[in-house]
């Protein structure tokens, strides 16, 4: 067997983003995902399933590999004397061999691409913002597919503008497409084109959003919206890499990477069959969780000015408009924030808003406390932990980088929430 080495062309990082003290495997083939390494920890691959990444292939020894990084620029990759061997790029290993940031480890019909952190190093926390823009950075450093998900106004495309900004393929178009907003009769022609002719209206030939986002990327916003039949021509054009537009016999290459984003619980959707599961393995290779605003308050205050900086830069915020506004849920999240202070400096006399106004304007009984709201998020989040440790089986890891966050940031939660953990 033979691997042609892959290289990921990675730009430099704003600056803004958080670092981490783990080195990140994100992992392409059969298992999909991105793990963290922390400095001195061993990442087991092979096909028993004691292994922290199980690799269920013939061509896998039961522990086939070991990872560990030095916690500075090196990763040690140690070959167990596994019979199909380790590759780094296209070379085969014997015994212990060293990998850095950006090389390839090939175990199999398995990739991983290691992704070293680099300069300034520092913490983000579990379940927060930063942590979120974390694996963003990372997602954006390869070219793996994304599933991003939160709430209806969590501000998805935003993120999925960020990774594409920040990737290999900036210099390409960001094409987005809205699932949930498209008539089903045009669904087809709008993802995959069409010829002229195809049908009634169709006077010129058309590129559908694959096509348009060739070498870039396409955002698929509420990708849960989408029909059964359209689920499996997109499934297909994923795998084969191109499209046949409506009316059209001949294949068309494309080169995109996906984003795809939903407010839906795509893994209940894909168990009771109105989301194809292949569809679903293929989009979510790294998935990203956007946290609610309720849940970042220490953030809500810098947020609320960089807004109304944008929304009418002359106007400033009061100390008490601030208190106001982490009293509030936000239910519409960042979107309901924006309409917020646009309707605050618009009503507002001066150049301050005042906390006034903002109590004018926020609807009554709906402020934030231990009460029901809390409640529901907790349930919320402990049902995501719960669904994520059924669909792996209990294994935590693979867990972990479903949610989005660190197997011991999970161990934390499970723990929170009564959650027993596998023996």
């Amino acid at each position: 067997m033979t691997h042609e080495q892959t290289t990921l062309d990675v730009p430099d990082r704003a600056p803004q983003l958080a670092r981490s003290t783990a080195c990140a495997v994100f992992v392409e083939g059969p298992v999909r995902g991105v793990f963290e390494l922390p400095a001195g920890a061993t990442i087991a691959l092979g096909r028993s399933r004691s292994s922290e990444i199980q690799i269920d292939d013939t061509a896998v020894s039961r522990l086939h590999a070991t990872l560990v990084w030095d916690g500075k620029t090196r990763v040690t990759v140690t070959d167990h004397g596994s019979r199909n061997g380790t590759h780094i790029g296209g070379r085969r290993i014997t015994g212990e061999a060293f990998a850095s940031h950006n090389d390839v480890v090939h175990v199999g019909p398995s990739s991983f691409v290691l992704l070293v952190p680099t300069g300034e190093v520092r913490t983000a926390g579990v379940g927060t913002m930063a942590h979120t823009l974390l694996v963003a950075e990372r997602a954006a450093q390869c070219d793996l597919n994304v599933l991003i998900l939160g709430e209806t106004g969590v501000g998805k495309e935003v993120l999925a503008h960020r990774i594409h900004d920040a990737s290999p393929r900036a210099k390409g178009p960001f094409v987005a497409l809205h699932c949930g907003a498209i008539a089903e009769t045009l669904a087809e022609s709008t993802l995959f084109g069409h010829e002229k002719g195809a049908f009634t209206g169709a006077d010129a030939r058309r590129e559908g959003v694959l096509e348009a986002a060739n070498g870039g990327t396409v955002f698929l916003d509420e990708v849960g919206e989408l029909r059964t039949s359209n689920q499996v021509r997109l499934l297909r054009a994923l795998e084969e890499r191109t499209v046949v537009r409506v009316g059209g016999t001949k294949p068309v290459p494309v080169d995109v990477r996906v984003i795809a984003a939903t407010h839906r619980n795509l893994d209940r959707a894909a168990v009771e069959g109105s989301f194809r599961r292949d569809l679903l393995y293929r989009l979510d290779v790294l998935r990203i969780e956007i946290p609610p605003l309720r849940a970042r308050t220490d953030e809500l205050a810098d947020l609320a000015r960089v807004l109304l900086a944008d929304i009418a830069p002359q106007k400033k915020l009061a100390d008490d408009a601030l208190t106001s506004l982490t009293h509030y849920a936000f239910p519409g999240n960042i979107r309901e924030l924006r309409n917020v202070l646009a309707r605050a400096a618009t009503m507002v006399d001066g150049d301050v808003v005042d906390r006034e106004t903002l109590d004018g304007l926020l609807p009554k009984g709906a402020a934030r406390g231990d009460g029901p709201l809390r409640g529901r998020v907790g349930d919320t989040e402990r049902q995501a932990i719960e669904e994520a440790l059924a669909a792996t089986g209990g294994n935590q890891t693979h867990a972990a980088a479903r949610l989005g966050i660190s197997r011991r940031g999970l161990i934390y939660k499970m723990e929170r929430y009564g959650l027993k953990r596998r023996a």
